[in-house]
């Protein structure tokens, strides 16, 4: 057990531990949560799109009125060679529907107006299951048909 004598005194503390690391340790803190609350922002991004893809993939294969009921009329429609591309606004973002000839939805295009980025998907019946976002299209290396595979 420490006497009171024994304690050190504030000057003997202030010797040891210099004056300008508690300021140090607070900007460390602050850098530390600012890199947490970026981590958890891009968990909680990636959560929202793997939703989104869920919800708007439930309607592939689907004849246009399942989404009608769902979600209401869509904004506008515009014949196309092969069908119809139908368009919601959800939330003021973008959300695309192709149709086939038969009223079938083949794929969907959504895009968020604030972010800019591009999701879509096809249905697996009718262009092999893809899935993916145009930003990583983009980044991914593509090759040329016929070219060496790695």
């Amino acid at each position: 057990m420490l006497l009171p004598d024994a304690l050190p005194s504030r000057s003997t503390v202030q010797g040891v531990v210099p004056m300008s690391w508690p300021p140090l340790v607070v900007i460390v803190a602050l850098c530390m949560g600012a890199v947490l609350l970026v981590l958890g922002c891009a968990s909680t991004e990636d959560r929202q799109r793997t939703a989104r893809a869920a919800d708007f993939n439930q309607y592939l294969g689907q004849d246009k009125q399942s989404r009608v009921k769902q979600a209401g009329p869509p904004a506008s429609c515009t014949q196309t060679g092969g069908g119809e591309l139908c368009e919601w606004h959800p939330e003021g973002n973008t959300l695309r529907y192709r149709y086939d000839t038969k009223g079938i939805a083949q794929s969907w295009a959504y895009t968020n107006r604030q972010s800019g980025v591009m999701e879509r998907a096809e249905d697996s019946a009718a262009q092999g299951g893809v899935w993916e976002s145009f930003t990583g299209w983009f980044m991914e290396p593509k090759r040329a048909p016929g070219g060496p595979s790695q």
